[in-house]
């Protein structure tokens, strides 16, 4: 391994930095002087030794999250301004242009998702019921829409620069983040046998064909997850399985919902199975949430989330709709775009 050095400055006067994976500990080659590293007088050091190139981002607690870069042997600079999320100054040339060229190309992605955000904001504030409906329906799709966007513009973006490292990262990222698509395995195509040759690009590969058994139109792999037949009953047409956590936020936020529409499509074919991937010491707190949030539907434990790392769900929630034979239908479906396909699909009136 060889030494690298990360330093610059920050508008924050003191506090402590991390240098953070933005992938699966088996990517990562490389070790720190010090386990912490703090900022002092506006500037800070992060000191190690690395295999070879690696993706990170900077973090300041509780003030700022970085955009993504790579760490190489060497001395890298960037500057910190904690009052822009994401605003990381780069200060030396390796890989800088790679990242211009990736963010030029995800600008348009980028100006629909603050669209996105501002909307959503306003859609909070509405009190008329049908006009919430319509907004959250437009929303909705402008956000698939923006998704197959982003996908597009990383596709382009690997044809036009097939010999960059920085783009495989990046494609590891959209990979661990929404799972396997079809446009990313041609992305990975798209590379240069080079790039494909490298410990990143062989993890990449492992990676995509691991997460195909999860595309659209396969078998979801339920038995080897929970070692249990759970789609055995004639009754249910479609299934969705919810992998969460006891102290994910997001997760407890969309109970309600889950809820409301379990109680009114149950009864025409209509199930859910919870996952759930807490540690050991919090099993207690997840027999305490369901009971709390009286979770009707059956629940199975992933004890510290063995089975789930093995196919990559790594982000929560993360579901799945399934048909009767177990057949993937949609990934990470929002409640009201369920709530949309059952009624189309049962054959019920909303009210």
């Amino acid at each position: 391994m060889q030494e690298f050095e990360i330093r610059g400055t920050c508008d924050i006067s003191e506090g402590k930095i991390l240098l953070s994976r933005t992938s699966k500990e088996d990517y990562y080659n490389y070790s720190l002087d010090k386990d912490t590293i703090f900022i002092k007088n506006h500037k800070y050091i992060i000191k190690g030794r690395i295999s070879y190139p690696q993706m990170f981002r900077l973090v300041v607690p509780n003030y700022f999250s970085s955009n993504y870069f790579l760490v190489t042997p060497g001395i890298q600079m960037f500057n910190i301004n904690s009052q822009d999320d994401w605003d990381l100054q780069v200060l030396d040339n390796r890989f800088k242009n790679e990242a211009k060229h990736y963010i030029e190309k995800f600008e348009e992605v980028y100006q629909t998702r603050q669209l996105i955000f501002k909307k959503e904001e306003e859609l909070y504030k509405l009190e008329n019921d049908d006009e919430r409906k319509k907004l959250d329906k437009y929303l909705d799709s402008l956000h698939l829409q923006n998704l197959k966007r982003a996908d597009e513009c990383l596709f382009t973006a690997i044809k036009e620069k097939s010999n960059s490292i920085y783009l495989l990262w990046i494609l590891d990222r959209y990979l661990n983040i929404f799972g396997y698509k079809s446009i990313y395995e041609n992305s990975f195509d798209a590379l240069n046998p080079q790039i494909k040759d490298t410990q990143t690009g062989k993890l990449v590969k492992d990676k995509i064909f691991e997460l195909k058994i999860f595309g659209i139109g396969k078998i979801f792999p339920i038995k080897e997850i929970d070692h249990k037949t759970i789609l055995n009953s004639k009754n249910e047409k479609y299934f969705l399985i919810d992998f969460w956590f006891s102290n994910c936020v997001p997760c407890l936020e969309e109970f309600p919902k889950l809820k409301k529409i379990y109680k009114k499509y149950k009864s025409r074919g209509f199930e859910i199975i919870g996952i759930s991937t807490d540690q050991t010491k919090y099993i207690e707190n997840w027999k305490r949430v369901i009971d709390e949030k009286q979770l009707l539907w059956t629940q199975y434990l992933d004890e510290n989330g063995i089975e789930a790392k093995k196919y990559n769900i790594n982000y929560f929630p993360t579901n799945f709709l399934l048909d009767a034979e177990g057949k993937i239908l949609r990934r990470n479906i929002k409640p009201s775009q369920l709530e949309e396909f059952l009624i189309s699909k049962l054959y019920v009136n909303k009210k």
